[in-house]
């Protein structure tokens, strides 16, 4: 299911090859109450612990709305919950940036942080977090460049990023 496509936000509601279900928001705040806002937030928080050592609270991204609740309104959150019982077992969170080049507001998505169940890894996850929509976005922008921010401490995800992405800078490859 696909509702508000075009000049406004969008949401996308699909099941995954492997039968996941996959919700895709761009700026979740439009979509959702305050409640439900909440409980989302609630059971990213809550999931996020399962995935870090030692059940590390984070805070930044989404764990640290220091923007008085209005992160959800300027980002693409991807979900993905299991298909028996819809618990969350990955997420995505692209905070969206605004930037301006040369007097001009641009579409600048950075990659932001994802998250996936230790169960649930090595499943082709990353594909629907980072690749799908990411190229979501490129259609949704009717095929006009996107600029894309990318921050790791982790190098095989440099050379990911550089096989992935073009016009790299600078180029792991």
């Amino acid at each position: 299911m696909m509702r508000k496509i075009g000049r406004t936000n969008f949401e996308l509601k699909f099941k995954s090859s492997g039968g996941e279900n996959v919700h895709i928001f761009e700026r979740p705040a439009f979509f959702l109450d305050s409640d439900e806002q909440k409980r989302l937030k609630d059971e990213i928080n809550t999931f996020s612990l399962k995935c870090t050592p030692n059940n590390q609270i984070l805070d930044y991204g989404i764990f640290k709305d220091s923007d008085d609740g209005k992160f959800l309104e300027k980002c693409i959150l991807t979900t993905v919950r299991d298909k028996k019982n819809e618990k969350l077992i990955a997420f995505n969170c692209l905070p969206l940036l605004d930037v301006t080049l040369k007097n001009k507001p641009i579409y600048f998505v950075h990659m932001g942080l994802v998250m996936v169940d230790p169960d649930y890894r090595s499943k082709g996850l990353v594909w629907i977090l980072y690749g799908l929509t990411v190229v979501i976005m490129f259609c949704r922008h009717r095929l006009k460049p996107i600029w894309i921010s990318n921050v790791t401490q982790v190098p095989a995800v440099v050379g990911l990023f550089s096989e992935g992405f073009d016009s790299v800078y600078p180029d792991a490859l």
